[in-house]
């Protein structure tokens, strides 16, 4: 798991380096129907933002991670940290600029 880790880590440096941009997004588990209404607007909302852009996604129980190609990359993810926090994300953030 280690090596996979830190074979991600390269990519996104690789991929930062040709103008891609990295989020995280936090959501938490789903325990609830509110955590399930932020999970489903976050990706409903997310999708939306990313119709049309170059991009790949993984998920885990707690969080969302996306990846935004150029050329316009900057401005998607600032869009959808902005809608991590509209629908109540515990933490939001970019992690290679």
């Amino acid at each position: 798991m280690r090596i996979l880790g830190e074979e991600l880590l390269v990519l996104e440096a690789e991929q930062s380096a040709h103008g891609w941009r990295h989020m995280t997004v936090v959501l938490g588990d789903i325990e609830s129907a509110e955590d399930e209404a932020r999970w489903l607007a976050f990706e409903h909302g997310a999708r939306q933002l990313l119709d049309g852009h170059r991009h790949w996604w993984r998920s885990g129980h707690e969080w969302v991670s996306v990846a935004v190609g150029p050329p316009d990359a900057q401005a998607v993810v600032i869009a959808l940290g902005e809608l991590g926090q509209a629908v109540g994300a515990f933490e939001v953030r970019e992690r290679i600029a």
